[in-house]
């Protein structure tokens, strides 16, 4: 038996269709949305939600995580390759977070919520689903009209942007539930990063890299190569919440009191991470990151390893001054700072070894087929659209190693995966194909 609100409207109207075994549960969620200007309806089990979506477009589906005969995420699967334009969102408690970050991951749900969840922010989340695909469907109406098809797409970037700090808010209370699970939030913060439009993923990658590269030539402890390389993949994360033009226009063009917003980005970070203080040094690495070279004496070298790779790559792509520049032209201008921002002997290093900065294309890793329990993964997996799937350091369990291998036959790749050998411990390349 299913439970159903109808309204009555005078053109199709946007419809949500909410999924859990418990009729409690529906029953609360029919009180939250009764007076809702739109269709709301209810399943009990995936039978009956896929049987009332082969009747009517459904916008949204709300699916509960834990369900007999099949679970939510698998669910929320099914109807992404059935129905790919449906908003896809997942109601989840404490000890499923790890299933959920991964069923994020592989594509198959646009949002988490955490149980108990908060009407108001369900409510929001909902409506911002139906808006979207709403956006999606005007989008693909004109998509013989070029220069409409340009003004919807920015209308739903806009969208996008003011998504944000309800993201921080999430963000914030997924760390609060989630302390144990360290190496799942490193990753989730940095999915965070990589699906807001305006942050480029591809830059934090690379930060991420060469201060890990830097920390590697250094022979510094396996924590600090492990905290370095996560601050560089996390340095923008107090961008969030700001002003775009603050962190996409040049710094050099920026007015004062704009070169100023930039550089207290670093107290966002503190509020999103003080929930979480097993990531206290990290959070550390990134608060301190625009101080001077005189300022952060004391707090160890990481802090200089960080400055150094994020403003390698700030310069690379044009953010620093109005142009992008090449390797050598970045070393003079890193120069000019050295011993007032930059440390003498690390900008040496740098420049003693550019392929610190350079792909290695001729480097090639194992297919997952060879994966074996205990291997450790050497150089961290990433999405086509930049979501990171393992971190470097994983430890291979026949768990992680039968997932991996589901996620390759999901999006039909194959992945080259960098372990560290036993022998000469010699970095293998991960990419993709």
């Amino acid at each position: 038996m299913t439970l159903s609100i109808e309204k009555s409207v005078s053109t199709p109207s946007l419809a949500v269709l909410f999924i859990d075994d418990e009729i409690s549960i529906l029953r609360s969620l029919q009180r939250v949305f009764q007076r809702k200007n739109y269709q709301v309806l209810f399943a009990e089990n995936a039978t009956q939600a896929l049987s009332i979506m082969a009747q009517q477009f459904i916008h949204v589906v709300v699916s509960d995580m834990r369900m007999p005969q099949m679970s939510g995420a698998r669910l929320l699967q099914k109807i992404a390759q059935i129905y790919p334009h449906t908003y896809r969102i997942v109601l989840t408690g404490y000890a499923d977070i790890e299933s959920t970050i991964n069923a994020v991951n592989l594509g198959q749900i646009n949002r988490f919520i955490n149980k108990p969840w908060n009407n108001a922010e369900l409510i929001v989340s909902v409506e911002e689903g139906m808006q979207q695909v709403k956006l999606l469907a005007q989008n693909t109406s004109l998509q013989q009209k070029i220069h409409e098809q340009n003004k919807q797409l920015k209308v739903a970037n806009d969208e996008l942007e003011n998504t944000i700090n309800l993201r921080t808010k999430q963000l914030q209370s997924a760390l609060i539930r989630s302390q144990n699970k360290h190496k799942s939030l490193e990753k989730m913060l940095f999915n965070f990063l990589a699906i807001t439009p305006s942050i480029d993923a591809e830059m934090l990658k690379k930060i991420g890299k060469l201060a890990g590269n830097i920390a590697l030539k250094l022979n510094l402890s396996k924590q600090d190569i492990h905290d370095v390389r996560v601050a560089g993949l996390l340095c923008q994360l107090g961008l969030l919440g700001l002003p775009k033009n603050l962190y996409q226009t040049p710094y050099i063009q920026l007015s004062h009191a704009q070169k100023n917003a930039f550089l207290n980005q670093v107290t966002n970070v503190q509020l999103i991470l003080s929930p979480a203080p097993h990531l206290q040094q990290i959070s550390s690495l990134i608060s301190q990151q625009f101080k001077s070279l005189e300022q952060v004496s004391d707090l160890g070298i990481s802090h200089q390893i960080l400055a150094i790779a994020r403003d390698y790559w700030r310069y690379a792509n044009g953010l620093i001054l109005p142009k992008k520049l090449g390797y050598e032209e970045i070393i003079i201008e890193l120069n000019k700072q050295q011993g007032l921002r930059y440390d003498t002997k690390l900008l040496q290093l740098l420049r003693d070894n550019p392929e610190m900065v350079l792909e290695k294309t001729n480097l090639l890793g194992i297919s997952s087929k060879e994966l074996q329990e205990g291997m450790i993964l050497n150089e961290s997996i990433f999405s086509e659209n930049h979501l990171l799937v393992l971190a470097e350091g994983h430890e291979f369990t026949k768990l992680s190693i039968q997932k991996l291998r589901q996620y390759e036959q999901n999006q039909q790749i194959q992945l080259n995966i960098a372990v560290q050998q036993q022998d000469d411990k010699l970095p293998t390349k991960t990419t993709s194909h």
